[in-house]
């Protein structure tokens, strides 16, 4: 499927809003690709292959997104050139901690690969979460302190108010 085209951006944040009471329960995980080496296909072809519950996808991440330093934004991951994508949607809410470590456990797999990763804040691991920030993360904990000092705006790969 191609679905490179011109979009607004708020329409593509919305993409894959449902219904508010969905039937379907789901579980996504992301990552910043530098390259696709013969390793990394293997583990995408074997460990995050698509079947009735999971689905997995690459996209093209490169391009113009590198011209900046990785300091100049609060992007930190800009020589990455993909990013890959591991999903999970199940009808049956008891299958929840089933089908999300299923997930987890395929997708630790290929973390070896990452060059940095887009943090699910339920996960609750606040240094792999500032970890990700890399040399930016000083910066925005001033802003955070700063601008949020209540942690009002928590709800997302969370900077700290340090």
């Amino acid at each position: 499927m191609n679905t490179i085209k011109m979009q607004d951006y708020v329409a593509v944040q919305k993409q894959f809003d449902g219904p508010p009471l969905s039937e379907y329960n789901s579980y996504l995980k992301s990552g910043f690709i530098r390259e696709m080496t013969p390793g990394l296909i293997d583990v995408i072809a074997n460990e995050l292959h698509a079947d009735e519950i999971f689905s997995a996808s690459a996209s093209h991440f490169g391009g113009a997104i590198g011209d900046r330093s990785p300091t100049a934004t609060a992007f930190t991951h800009r020589e990455a050139n993909f990013m890959v994508f591991v999903g999970a949607g199940w009808k049956d809410a008891a299958d929840n901690d089933r089908y999300r470590n299923e997930l987890r456990t395929r997708w630790e797999r290929g973390q070896a690969f990452h060059v940095g990763l887009l943090r699910e804040p339920q996960r609750g691991d606040q240094r792999a979460t500032d970890d990700n920030y890399g040399p930016n993360h000083a910066r925005l904990a001033a802003l955070k302190r700063q601008y949020d000092p209540t942690n009002l705006f928590r709800l997302n790969a969370n900077v700290r108010p340090v």
